[in-house]
């Protein structure tokens, strides 16, 4: 394990939660990570960091509806996903 942090959060609604980010680099390219916060509402996040190129990374994160407290009538399903495409330059 690369990367191991422990953080805190807060909801829209105030609410204090805790949360958990652990990443591997896979190779010399590669690097995943997990995020996890816990508070009401859990939310789980997968990452994957890839290196184009010296100067070009690409960068993905989805997070699926969690279950328990998530899956109630009464609120709404969350999910999300995304890429992003990173230029590094420096002078």
């Amino acid at each position: 394990m690369d990367l191991f942090e422990i953080s805190t959060t807060t909801t829209d609604s105030g609410d204090l939660g805790a949360a958990i980010t652990l990443g591997q680099q896979v190779n010399e390219r590669t690097f995943i990570k997990l995020y996890q916060q816990f508070s009401a509402r859990s939310t789980t996040e997968f990452g994957l960091e890839y290196q184009i190129a010296r100067f070009l990374r690409l960068q993905t994160k989805a997070a699926p509806e969690t279950s328990g407290s998530a899956n109630r009538v009464n609120e709404r399903r969350v999910e999300r996903a995304g890429v992003d495409l990173i230029f590094f330059f420096s002078y």
